[in-house]
């Protein structure tokens, strides 16, 4: 969830836009966390009553990490085919699709058809080792030509 706010000339804010995107990484690193039942405050937020409602957070951190394919953004190399085993349960791992199709003839694999291909979200007690669990878990995927970047989750 965002808001895009605007300062007023005089003072004060103006909501612009407020937007929900689920399928976004930022999402993707929020929702592990949540305790409560999403649908629950969904329901809450459509009757009205969500101001009733306290939501339940984890005690821990999250992090994600995009796994974009080769030539991404101007020119995404489609087609490229890899295999993925769904990550240990219970690991603190959570791999969600976004540029992926099934592989040609394949039942055990899948293939590039978009830009982002994957996002891969890593929760532990801490932010560093919640940091390392993604990006170890995104580097052994072995998706072709796979660019992410290298400061998901850094300390500053």
């Amino acid at each position: 969830m965002y808001a895009g706010l605007m300062m007023k000339p005089g003072g004060g804010w103006a909501v612009l836009e407020y937007n929900c995107r689920l399928g976004d990484p930022e999402a993707q690193a929020t929702l592990p966390l949540l305790d409560s039942s999403l649908a629950e405050l969904l329901r809450a937020a459509a009757a009205g009553t969500l101001a009733d409602m306290r939501p339940r957070w984890r005690d821990a951190a999250a992090v994600c990490v995009t796994l974009a394919a080769a030539g991404y953004p101007d020119a995404p190399r489609l087609g490229d085919e890899f295999a993925l085993a769904p990550p240990p349960a219970g690991d603190g791992l959570l791999v969600f699709h976004a540029g992926t199709a099934p592989a040609q003839g394949r039942t055990d694999g899948f293939a590039v058809s978009g830009g982002r291909v994957l996002n891969v979200v890593g929760v532990a007690a801490q932010q560093a080792e919640a940091r390392q669990k993604a990006y170890r878990h995104a580097a052994a995927i072995g998706l072709p030509g796979a660019q992410m970047r290298g400061d998901i989750g850094a300390e500053s």
